[in-house]
């Protein structure tokens, strides 16, 4: 497709595994102690961290055309006080990298922010999640209290100049009630 950008694999060679001890109640060394799979990414490889976590970490972020046009629609946004805006795009395009990307860019003296990586919750649940990134920890379940105590904050944050901009990762799962 259009959008998408393929780069051709480079050929690596793997260091060889027979020097790679094993720990031997979970088959692999414990981090940091100069050996097994954490080591291979420094000794061989001479990087600095391990290129391969669960969580998108915005310092491996390539702001492609693309990914720029998309952290300035979204940061435009936010700034004009948009109530709702929707990123889309393929599977593993960089949807969640560069939602983290925009949220760094925020300054935080004007903005307060919140990013739900995993919606599957509850609507109150997301509600609270929210208001608690942003600072206030709502231990109500009543949703009356909760949405009670939602605006109430937003109304402090607005009487301080802030914005809050709350960015729904994965939103499509959360579930039509």
């Amino acid at each position: 497709p259009d959008s998408a950008l393929a780069i051709p694999a480079p050929n690596l060679q793997m260091p060889p595994t027979a020097d790679i001890p094993a720990d031997p109640e979970h088959g692999d060394a414990e981090p940091g102690t100069g050996e097994g799979l954490i080591d291979i990414y420094g000794d061989y490889w001479k990087l600095k961290c391990s290129p391969f976590e669960n969580a998108p970490d915005s310092a491996f972020f390539f702001e492609s055309d693309g990914h720029r046009e998309g952290i300035t629609r979204t940061i435009f946004a936010i700034q004009t006080r948009k109530p709702l805006a929707v990123l889309t795009g393929d599977y593993g395009s960089g949807k969640s990298i560069l939602c983290r990307a925009v949220i760094e860019r925020l300054h935080p003296a004007r903005f307060r922010t919140a990013i739900v990586c995993n919606p599957h919750m509850e609507a109150m649940d997301i509600v609270r999640e929210i208001a608690r990134q942003f600072g206030e920890n709502i231990a109500s379940t009543s949703r009356y209290e909760i949405l009670r105590a939602f605006n109430a904050l937003l109304d402090r944050c607005h009487s301080e100049g802030r914005h809050c901009a709350a960015i729904v990762d994965e939103a499509h799962v959360i579930a039509d009630r």
